[in-house]
């Protein structure tokens, strides 16, 4: 039986997943704004897993930032910071469109790396199925 946690990590890793995918293909089209939505989307998806397995609320956006600080001074690693930060400039750019297709490639592979370390830090029996 799948618990309580588990089924809110595993929602939040798919929606993470989904939303890379979209943002990818959004990419292709030349989308910029939408694309650079999708990633942002995909980074904090991946947060919101991981504060899920610890217990915190990360429903506003700044304790969602706050989150990712915490998580970053917590295993040492600024990138993870650094990562979040990059996805949130791609989320202004939806407001702004001022992110150039440029910036928005340069980014994609920062976000990969933000969400696969992310994930590293969920327990796998939490969002693999043993069924």
């Amino acid at each position: 039986m799948i618990s309580e946690i588990q089924l809110k990590v595993r929602r939040h890793l798919e929606h993470s997943e989904q939303y890379f995918e979209n943002g990818q293909e959004a990419l292709g089209k030349g989308e910029v704004s939408k694309a650079g939505e999708m990633f942002w989307g995909s980074v904090t998806q991946a947060f919101h897993a991981l504060a899920v397995v610890g217990g915190v609320d990360v429903g506003r956006h700044r304790r969602l930032k706050n989150f990712a600080i915490h998580v970053s001074n917590q295993t040492g690693d600024p990138y993870l910071l650094a990562g979040f930060e990059s996805a949130e400039i791609l989320h202004r750019g939806y407001y702004d469109i001022d992110v150039e297709l440029e910036d928005l490639e340069a980014a994609v592979p920062i976000a990969k790396r933000t969400i696969e370390t992310v994930r590293s830090l969920i327990p796998a029996e939490l969002y693999t199925s043993s069924n």
